[in-house]
């Protein structure tokens, strides 16, 4: 008798306007949430074959740094196009921080829009939260596992190439810390897909 499948229970009654939106936006941003992980591990392999160079080893992180940027940019938009589509499931609030703005009083008593100052560290969590409560799920940033420590290092060491006064971590990056950097973003990545299955899409190839 062949072993039974167990079914995963978030696969029943699924709803499909749900996936309609989700694959609307991946159809849009396509590019955005796969082009940069995939370069990543190119410079990768480039850094294998040239002994460890050291620019491409500092490429090879801006870029896997990159795709965490633009996979929370594409999570955002999900999560606001489901906000659009049904009423409530977000507070203003909550999408306007969705949206990367905030909104303020001007000299003459006008509402002004403007970028707002939003840290990476707090968006890992906070992005995938509002999604995961837009379709009546919970995601929680797994801070105990060697994933999020990987990408904890990841980016401090963007942040150091980025910020050439803080040089005591751009000195000393290469193959390994290049490696990390990618498993880092897709093990988060896995994460959220994990935590938000079936209502979401590939993020990388």
């Amino acid at each position: 008798m062949p072993p039974r499948i167990e079914i995963d229970p978030r696969l029943k009654n699924i709803d499909n306007e749900l996936t309609e939106i989700v694959f609307e936006e991946f159809q849009k941003n396509v590019d955005l949430v796969a082009i940069h992980l995939r370069d990543a591990r190119n410079l990768l392999y480039g850094v294998g074959q040239l002994e460890g160079d050291k620019v491409l080893s500092r490429a090879a992180i801006l870029l896997a740094a990159a795709a965490l940027e633009s996979n929370l940019i594409y999570l955002s938009g999900i999560a606001i196009e489901i906000a659009k589509n049904r009423a409530g499931v977000l507070i203003p609030p909550q999408v306007r921080y969705l949206q990367g703005i905030d909104k303020t009083i001007d000299d003459n008593g006008r509402i002004v829009e403007k970028p707002a100052r939003q840290s990476l560290g707090e968006r890992l969590q906070i992005v995938p939260s509002l999604l995961a409560r837009a379709i009546g799920r919970q995601y929680t940033l797994p801070r105990s596992s060697a994933g999020f420590r990987k990408l904890a290092r990841t980016i401090q060491r963007r942040d150091a190439i980025v910020h050439p006064r803080w040089d005591k971590y751009a000195a000393h990056l290469g193959w390994w810390e290049a490696a990390e950097a990618i498993d880092g973003v897709e093990l988060y990545l896995d994460s959220v897909a994990k935590a938000l299955h079936p209502y979401e899409r590939p993020r990388y190839f």
